[in-house]
Order: C-alpha cells, then structure tokens, then sequence
C-alpha cells in the first residue's frame, strides 16, 4: 500500500489531529481535496496514483452519494467513510459496496490505516478469487473491457484483442494471463507478422534434430513453451493459410508433431490472439480461414485508439510518469499547456506514443518542450498522398514503372545484404547482427534474392532477381 496516494478529502479538522502528517510519516504520498466534489476531481485526473480515498461526511446520504460517484469512476478504488457514531450505515446506503469502509470516532492514522486494508481485502475477496486487473479505466468503453477480462480470465477461453498498433493489445494480453489461474506458468508470445510462413512453423511447433539444413538439436517450439500458460499469437491476421489450418488442427486436438517428429506432443494452452485487422473482413476476402477464426474468437475485444478515449490521457500520462521515474525524482508537473497539447494531439502510435512522451518528459523535466513536440499541426491527407506519392513518379498507365520500381527496391535490397557479407567475409551470423535483422530472416532474404556465395564475387543481375515483394 505505501507506494500509493492517499486522498483525504472533506473537514480534516474533524480528525482531531495532523491526519496528513501520520500518513506522510508512515511512507504515504497525501493529497487533499475540499469536499467531495473536488476530490471527485483527483480520482478523475489522477485514477492510477490513488491508492485509497478517506472521506469525512456528516450524514448517510452524503456517504452514499460519495460511494456511486467514485464508482463510476474507479470500481475498486478502497473508500473510508469517516462518520459520526450516530450513522448507522444499512442497506442502499452505499457502504455495501465491497472495497468501502465506515470509520467511527475517535479517528486516527492507525484505524484509517486498518479500514483502508480492510477495504482492500473486501474488494479481493468479491472478485471470486485472487486476482485484479489494475488499469486505468476512466473511459466508459474501458471499464466494460476490464469487465468481460475479470470474468473471462478465470476460465481457459481463447481471446481475440483488435486494435490499432499501440492501443495495448499486448499489454492487456499480459494481464489476462497475470489474472487468470495460469499466472505461474509461462505467458509466451509471437508476432505472427515478423517471420515467413516456413519459419513461423518451426517456431510454433519445434523440430527434431535433422528435420532440415541446419537442425542440428531438437528444438521445442512455442506451443511447448507455453504448455500449462497462454501463447500470444500477436498480429495472427497476417499468418499464412497453409499454416492457418495447421494451427486449427492443433487447437482442435491440442497436439501436434514437431518437424521431422514422429511422435505426438500434447500441450494444455490458453490461445490469446492479436490483430490490427479485421478478422470478419478477412474470413470474407478468403484471407483468413473462417472455421479457425470461429475456433479462436470465443471472446472478441476491440480495444478503442487513444484518441477515442482522451480522459485517459491524463491519467495514463500520471501512471507512466510514475512507471518510469528514477528512484527519488521528482515528478513534473502537468502544466494546462501541455494537457492542452495532449488532448489537441491525435495519437497516432496510440497509448505507445503517450508512453514515449512520459520518457521525454522525465527526461528534459519541461514541459513546455514536450508540449511544443506535441504542437505542430498533421498534415492533411491530400500533403500526405502528395508527399507519398508524386505525379511524376506514377505516370498514367504505370503498371511497367510499377514493376520496375519494386524490381528496384529489390535490387537495393540485395545491394545492402552483399555489402553487409562482403564486409564480414561472407559469415552470414555476423552480417545480420551487422543488418540487424534475425539470422533466419536473412537467410530467407537470401533465399528469396537468389544469393548464394557463388555470387561472393558478383550481384546477381537485376532480371534474374525473383518476382514479388519481400517481406
């Protein structure tokens, strides 16, 4: 707890003493509000700093109105009512709310301090176990989101989480698992998007040693990994269909042989999935097996971009800040100018993106600087079309320049890798640590660029390049 803010809020004279200045002893941050109203205000800016909310009210009507409203805002957030001895709290007044707490005179640090664990307790033990997802819910969309990931993280269904990059699909992925009863076993994850087909098999599956060139151990894959956890398929939209009805066959029976195997592996594994795609979409266009996503889609999450949600920027932006700070700093203060700045911004690397922009502002500590980077106006869409694509460069009828240009790209391509082998004598480890790409993914380059060391001492020839975009 004392890595939590403590808000009091109301008459603290009442208290009888430095209530404040116990807590601060005690290793507590405190913040102070007038009356309910404004402290209504601090949980909304600052939901992911508050730890607990101490209230001093003098009738039950005020008691239960605090509780509703603070509800809505945060549904765990402990509450100590501190009322006079005469309240007697009873049904409909609110204090039958699970993480809320009614404190009698004589008020001190030591019996808050003991309602504020009682309230955490209560609200642990209405969650039918114990587990609870911590996020920043102020958005209503937000709150329904961290509804359905309580209930569902305690049973093994798959989850489907769509959103743009950036909106926290992996993150939330990570809580569902955290949460759930899986949470001592291994969370595994794997971008789909970043491997060829070919070698996306062998990281889902494993192989055995001599299953192909270069096996030379048996080799668990990641459904092996995870066996007992959750495997995050990130970006499972953009998985090859081949592989697609390999993976439903799995999901089917959960088992499967790794490459070259010629016995069975079971594994026991929770299947969460990330896109930015439209899956529906998908499963119409004929990219995406329809049987599969059925299979996979148990629960599907839309997850809604930064910009749809622009009251939790501010609390997200405190929950960051108070993440990354370094022991002892100081946090910067939200200035009215960079809030406006943060609201204007249009997010488009999303709750990533604000994530950054906590970082800077740790680091320069100005907020000024970090709100004029925010500032500047986005182009419009006809600047971007223009900037991306000149008239001169697209002519009418361009279906040969077309092709020429991604001949082109290929052959720059092939360019940079052979200049990177040349400058390592050909040790392909050592190139793609010098490329700074995966060791397999240049060598499927390769594979798909003809490259070979019997070019070590010549370019392939641009016609002889393969056809089509390497990925």
């Amino acid at each position: 707890m004392k890595s939590y803010t403590i808000l009091i809020a109301g008459d603290q004279a009442a208290f009888g003493g430095d209530i404040q200045t116990s807590f601060r002893q005690m290793g507590f941050a405190v913040r102070s509000a007038q009356n309910l109203a404004e402290a209504l205000d601090v949980v909304r800016a600052t939901a992911s700093e508050i730890g607990g909310v101490i209230l001093n009210l003098r009738s039950a009507e005020e008691g239960a109105e605090a509780v509703r409203q603070i509800r809505r805002l945060d549904e765990r957030l402990p509450v100590i009512i501190a009322a006079e001895e005469s309240w007697r709290p009873g049904a409909g007044d609110g204090l039958n709310d699970a993480a809320a707490v009614h404190v009698r005179p004589p008020f001190s640090s030591a019996s808050f301090l003991a309602a504020l664990e009682q309230a955490m307790k209560k609200g642990s033990a209405s969650r039918q176990g114990p587990w609870a997802f911590r996020m920043v819910c102020v958005n209503p969309r937000m709150r329904k989101i961290r509804e359905t990931l309580e209930k569902v993280a305690l049973s093994p269904a798959p989850v489907v989480f769509r959103g743009e990059s950036g909106a926290g699909k992996e993150v939330l992925a990570r809580a569902l698992h955290d949460c759930s009863p899986r949470a001592n076993k291994p969370f595994v994850k794997l971008n789909c998007a970043a491997l060829p087909s070919e070698l996306l098999e062998s990281e889902l599956f494993g192989y055995e040693r001599g299953a192909f060139t270069g096996a030379f151990r048996t080799t668990q894959g990641k459904f092996e990994l995870a066996d007992g956890g959750s495997l995050l398929l990130d970006e499972i939209g953009d998985m090859d269909l081949k592989l697609q009805a390999k993976l439903l066959h799995v999901l089917q029976d959960w088992e499967f042989y790794r490459l070259g195997g010629k016995k069975p592996v079971q594994v026991d594994v929770r299947i969460i999935a990330a896109t930015h795609r439209n899956l529906k979409q998908a499963v119409h266009d004929g990219r995406f097996r329809e049987d599969l996503y059925y299979r996979i889609s148990v629960v599907d999450i839309e997850i809604p971009p930064l910009r749809r949600r622009p009251e939790e920027i501010r609390p997200l932006l405190a929950h960051f800040l108070e993440k990354h700070a370094l022991p002892g700093q100081k946090l910067p203060a939200i200035t009215p100018e960079l809030e406006r700045a943060l609201l204007a911004h249009d997010w488009p690397g999303n709750v990533r993106e604000l994530e950054n922009v906590a970082r800077r502002l740790l680091v320069f500590e100005d907020s000024a600087l970090v709100a004029a980077e925010l500032a500047p106006l986005r182009p419009s869409k006809a600047e971007i079309s223009a900037e991306r694509f000149p008239a001169s460069l697209v002519p009418p009828g361009s279906a040969r320049t077309l092709g020429e240009l991604d001949r082109a790209r290929r052959k720059t391509e092939a360019d940079v890798i052979l200049a990177a082998l040349d400058s390592v004598d050909w040790n392909r480890r050592k190139a793609a640590r010098l490329l700074q790409i995966d060791y397999k993914g240049l060598l499927y380059k390769m594979r798909k660029l003809g490259i070979s060391k019997n070019l070590k001492n010549s370019r392939p020839p641009l016609e002889h390049l393969p056809t089509g975009l390497v990925v």
